[in-house]
Order: C-alpha cells, then structure tokens, then sequence
C-alpha cells in the first residue's frame, strides 16, 4: 500500500518528507492517484484544498482503491464530527 501526505505546507512536507514519507503538493493528486496501481492511503492537509475540501473528500470516497485521513493543523475538522462523522 502506498501512503502519501497531500499538502500545500512547506512545513509539514518537510516533517513527512523528514520521516521517510511521500509529499505532494494538492495540485498533483489527480494525476498521482491515477498513476497508483494499488491501495493507497492518503492523508489530506484539508486547509490546502480552500473551500473545495468537502468535494475532495467526497471524490476520494468514491474511489476503490484509496483510503484516506485528514490533517487539520487550523481545526476545520471540528465541522466533520459536528456532522455526524466517525474517526
């Protein structure tokens, strides 16, 4: 399984890259899921996305090979479990 960390932050790309994982920036997901053969994880900075977080999740949903969590470093999450969302 391939595990890769979608974010616009210069700083948590250096943390992921610094331990050993894959980063790229959100322009670049398309064509990286279309390129991946396999499952993937992937976890979403969801503060790099504006205000088309919610359609992206929705699109990685419908997806069968891809899973995926969330990064939130400004606490958008919040909204999810407000609206009936499970971790």
């Amino acid at each position: 399984m391939e595990l890769l960390v979608v974010t616009d932050s210069q700083t948590i790309q250096k943390r992921m890259q610094h331990r050993g994982f894959l980063t790229l920036p959100s322009v670049d997901i398309k064509k990286e899921l279309a390129r991946a053969r396999g499952p993937v994880l992937v976890y979403i900075d969801i503060n790099s996305f504006g205000d088309t977080w919610e359609k992206t999740l929705v699109s990685l949903s419908r997806k069968d090979n891809v899973f995926f969590g969330i990064l939130d470093p400004h606490s958008k999450i919040c909204l999810l479990y407000t609206s009936d969302a499970a971790d």
